[in-house]
């Protein structure tokens, strides 16, 4: 957990030295990706890009995946893995210092991305409105309100 005094040091300066966006492959998280980076490029921060992809859960417990449910899975995996590195690559192409990462979690979106921010001392998420709507959405709840509500730290939302 970030120290009081970290929190208080980036809010009298103004400093935002590591950035991460969270991003799920739509438009609005693209557009979330590309404002990181160019505020990115502006301040001289480090960008960290994540996706996080909930492995399957039924009634609170682990599903054990059967063959079609791990092929989805892996596929999803597979998937994120190329949207996290297109993003990565961008920000390479502006000269960033980038990282990016798939997070696969049993735990819910929100707690996966916000322990990964706070693990890596992140001062400031950037996340779109909306990212998947519909039927995964109703599953899966709103990932930027989430964040803004529990982050410790600071959160922009792009629209």
């Amino acid at each position: 957990m970030k120290s009081i005094k970290n929190v208080q040091s980036t809010l009298k300066t103004g400093r935002f030295d590591k950035i991460l966006v969270a991003v799920d492959g739509s438009g609005n998280s693209n557009r979330a990706a590309r404002a990181a980076i160019t505020l990115c490029d502006g301040i001289g921060a480090e960008l960290s890009v994540v996706q996080a992809i909930p492995r399957p859960q039924s009634r609170g417990m682990n599903v054990r995946l059967g063959p079609l449910l791990q092929d989805y899975y892996a596929s999803s995996v597979k998937e994120a893995q190329k949207s996290v590195q297109n993003i990565v690559e961008l920000a390479k192409k502006r000269g960033l210092r980038v990282t990016g990462e798939v997070l696969k979690s049993s735990d819910s979106t929100v707690e996966t991305i916000l322990n990964y921010a706070e693990n890596k001392g992140v001062d400031l998420i950037v996340v779109g409105t909306r990212g998947l709507g519909g039927f995964t959405k109703l599953i899966m709840g709103s990932v930027s309100t989430g964040i803004v509500n529990h982050a410790s730290c600071s959160v922009l939302i792009v629209r």
